[in-house]
């Protein structure tokens, strides 16, 4: 574990998830956090996505949260050309919940943040993690999967409890679709955020991260108080 702080003097520090896969995550606490929420991505994002480090630091900036940021991929871990990725995934999910877990368990252990309010935030696949870690955590306050696979997380879904917001850029109609199907399985508090997208350099990708940050941090709030 390795004790820091950040350029703005939050106290963080670096623990061990998973050591056997080499998984690390990051806890950050600002002064006077209300809440924690886990922020994960399951390996690197896009160019044009936003990834868990900038997701948790605009968290921490405008709601006074403590994140724990990871990847819930292990470098090398999961390789391939594009569909040979999609498919490790798929089969990789209860695997990466367990992750996910273990970082929820470390924050509610740990002296700083056991007494806060948990949710959880994550990309892509790690959102399907999510969405099952969550099934056996009634801990869990609230969920944002953003341009998330929340159908990967198959049965499991009709178990969720958890107040969940799925956010999906518009452009994505695959994408959209399998969110909306996601959420025809749901029997708990859900909403869709049908947001429009745009490559950074177009302008447009600005805004649209401004909002899915504002949209991420309206549900939060509306379940950690």
């Amino acid at each position: 574990m390795v004790d820091a702080q950040t350029k703005d003097g939050d106290a963080t520090r670096e623990i061990m998830i998973s050591p056997r896969a080499n998984v690390s995550a990051q806890l950050t606490v600002p002064e006077d956090a209300h809440a924690v929420v886990v922020v994960a991505q399951a390996g690197a994002p896009d160019l044009a996505a936003l990834g868990a480090d900038a997701l948790a630091r605009a968290l921490r900036q405008n709601g006074k949260v403590a994140t724990v940021v990871l990847d819930l991929v292990a470098e090398g871990e999961i390789t391939g050309d594009e569909k040979e990725r999609e498919s490790l995934l798929e089969h990789a999910i209860p695997r990466l919940a367990e992750r996910m877990s273990g970082a929820a368990d470390f924050a509610g252990a740990d002296a700083a943040t056991k007494h806060l309010p948990i949710a959880f935030v994550a990309t892509g696949a790690a959102a399907a993690a999510a969405l099952l870690a969550s099934t056996t955590r009634p801990s869990v306050r609230a969920i944002v999967a953003i341009d998330g696979r929340p159908d990967l997380a198959g049965d499991a879904l009709e178990t969720l409890t958890a107040p969940a917001l799925f956010v999906v850029d518009e452009r994505d109609d695959a994408l959209l679709a399998r969110n909306r199907s996601a959420r025809g399985r749901l029997r708990g508090k859900n909403e869709l955020a049908v947001l429009p997208g745009g490559p950074p350099s177009s302008g447009n990708g600005g805004r649209a991260q401004s909002e899915i940050l504002r949209r991420t941090w309206t549900w939060l709030e509306r379940y950690l108080g």
